[in-house]
């Protein structure tokens, strides 16, 4: 668990490689706050939950993130996947959380919405 709070903690790092991905400021910020929310210990990982974490009121930005903003998921997965082998090595739960993040885009991630 120590490995992955390190990766998380680095997440600077991650903003770079993928920031270009993203043509505003929002979606980049919403899309290393949902990376920095699967890496969490939160116990149910939706839009609800990673919104909160992050310090947004509603799951409206990381639904909008998922469904509608234009980015490249495949790019995304390969800058992270470079990143990981560089500075983890072979860490097969990484690994895991970088399946679920190339399946963000790909719809196959819950984002349910919910009344509070």
């Amino acid at each position: 668990m120590a490995e992955i709070q390190e990766w998380a903690d680095g997440l600077e790092k991650i903003r770079e490689l993928i920031g270009g991905e993203f043509a505003r400021a929002e979606p980049r910020n919403n899309a290393v706050n949902y990376i920095r929310g699967l890496l969490s210990d939160e116990e149910r990982k939706n839009s609800w939950t990673l919104s909160e974490r992050a310090g947004h009121g509603t799951p409206v930005g990381m639904q909008r993130l998922l469904s509608t903003t234009d980015w490249d998921p495949e790019a995304v997965r390969d800058a992270l996947f470079g990143y990981v082998k560089k500075h983890l090595g072979g860490l097969l739960c990484v690994s895991a959380k970088l399946q679920a993040v190339s399946a963000m885009k790909a719809g196959q991630v819950g984002s349910s919405f919910q009344a509070k």
